[in-house]
């Protein structure tokens, strides 16, 4: 099939491409790429020599240059290339993978309190960075790679960050655990229905109405499942070291090219299996803070936080283009692209346009630039945390 035939024309050709792109093949499987370093970014988009960046990068990673090169917001991160577990040295070269991890880490850091004034470091209960860690290949595989979300939590983060919103503290804790264990245990902690027997001894029928001091015990309960299952010691040692945490991540997500949902998804799709993912990580874009007040129109839009799909847009009969669309209220983008919460808690997007009108107009703004760019509708997955939008995945719809 054509990924078999691209790939081995790709390697037959190899010099003469090398000749084209001036040695530019973007096999380095050491060439991680920041998101903030615009003048390599703009390199990168602008180099049409060498091998594509969603070769490189993966689709996620690759949309995510885009999004930075046409400085639409989003969050800083880092992208891990393609190229690296192709020649399997994430096995082979652990200890260096892992030490070239963290140098991109503190780089990441630096970039962050330079371009934000916010020094922020992994595992720092004072003043903590928590990040996404996800897998993209180059080929769309919707729900085939791992994804490890609030990588950096502790108990004694988390306990920080509940002095100034517990409901968020906890409800990240939950989230970074049920993430972690499904990543790199294999345990699915949504079939203990933790949270829909919270949900029931308090009477309420969302998450959101549960109060903070009971998604602690969620967290407590989620532990206690993982430690049932035989995971008690790693969950010890992960939980006192956020190092570790985005490491063992970082491995959970490179073997999930190999799992049996993923090799099943290419065999069906006939995608090849030589192609592998890269590695997107990313600072956390938190929309599952409190929401401060009611959601109605004229509330304060610096004091909201939420997520949101356009997965295309449509032409009214006036002219004018429409999103379609969900969005949910102090909620992270897995609540709808993952189906983890009922689909009665979200809210069309078009109903931003009353509640949100300044966030709306920012939306139409972005949406049309990357119409312009991929000269076709784009897909849009974006997250608002206290008013600050952050544009996470865009692909051509």
């Amino acid at each position: 099939h054509f990924s078999d035939l691209a790939r081995t024309h790709i390697s037959e050709h190899r010099d003469s491409l090398a000749k084209l792109g001036g040695g530019a093949l973007g096999d380095d499987p050491w060439d991680f790429v920041h998101l903030s370093h615009t003048e390599d970014i703009t390199r990168r988009v602008e180099d049409w020599g060498s091998v594509s960046l969603q070769a490189r990068y993966g689709g996620k990673g690759c949309g995510l240059i885009y999004i930075s090169y046409l400085g639409i917001p989003t969050r800083d991160a880092f992208i891990m290339p393609t190229a690296l577990p192709r020649r399997d040295l994430h096995q082979s070269e652990a200890q260096k993978l892992d030490i070239e991890l963290m140098r991109h880490v503190r780089i990441l850091e630096q970039d962050i309190a330079q371009n934000e004034g916010t020094k922020l470091q992994l595992g720092d209960p004072d003043a903590p960075l928590l990040l996404a860690v996800r897998g993209g290949s180059v080929f769309s595989m919707p729900g085939m790679l791992a994804t490890v979300v609030f990588t950096g939590m502790t108990d004694a983060v988390a306990a920080a960050l509940a002095i100034e919103d517990e409901w968020y503290a906890w409800d990240s804790y939950r989230r970074f655990l049920a993430s972690y264990a499904a990543a790199v245990w294999h345990l699915d902690l949504e079939e203990f229905n933790l949270i829909e027997k919270a949900k029931r001894r308090h009477g309420v029928g969302l998450k959101t109405d549960l109060p903070g001091s009971v998604m602690r015990d969620v967290v407590e309960a989620s532990k206690a499942v993982i430690r049932e299952s035989g995971h008690g010691k790693h969950l010890d040692a992960i939980l006192n070291d956020a190092e570790l945490q985005l490491k063992t991540a970082m491995r959970a997500v490179h073997g999930s090219w190999n799992g049996e949902r993923a090799r099943r998804y290419r065999d069906i799709k006939h995608l090849s299996e030589g192609w592998n993912t890269a590695v997107t990580v990313q600072q956390m874009a938190s929309g599952n803070r409190s929401n401060e007040e009611e959601m109605k129109p004229g509330m304060d839009e610096k004091r909201i936080s939420l997520t949101g799909v356009i997965p295309f847009t449509r032409m009214t009969t006036s002219g004018f283009r429409a999103f379609t669309g969900d969005v949910k209220f102090s909620a992270c983008g897995d609540d709808l692209v993952g189906g983890l919460t009922a689909a009665k808690s979200f809210e069309p997007v078009r109903e931003l346009r009353s509640q949100a009108p300044m966030l709306e107009r920012k939306l139409n703004h972005i949406s049309a630039r990357l119409r312009r760019f991929h000269g076709s509708d784009a897909e849009i997955e974006f997250t608002v945390e206290r008013g600050v939008l952050s544009i996470l995945q865009t692909r051509s719809a």
